[in-house]
């Protein structure tokens, strides 16, 4: 299932770098594979999804360089159903 969440403030950073696995990676409905030591970065004012679509683990870190919001509300970055953003 692809996790989608909505865009951050203009000027916003996301930065993610595999470990282990697949990962797809939807920027703004465009879809990026991602494997093991691949790293990718973009604007977070996007709408950005994130999805295992193996059977086996996907291990990945993301830092975020979230502009324009509170501590408080970069700690809620949850995702929506990829449907609701349509």
């Amino acid at each position: 299932m692809l996790d989608v969440f909505s865009p951050h403030a203009p000027g916003s950073l996301e930065w993610v770098a595999m470990e282990r696995g697949t990962l797809l990676l939807t920027i703004n409905g465009t879809p990026y594979t991602l494997h093991s030591g691949d790293s990718i970065y973009y604007d977070g004012d996007c709408w950005h999804g994130f999805a295992n679509p193996g059977d086996k683990p996907c291990v990945y870190y993301l830092a975020m360089d979230v502009k324009g919001q509170p501590a408080r509300a970069r700690q809620h970055h949850k995702p929506i159903k990829e449907d609701e953003h349509a």
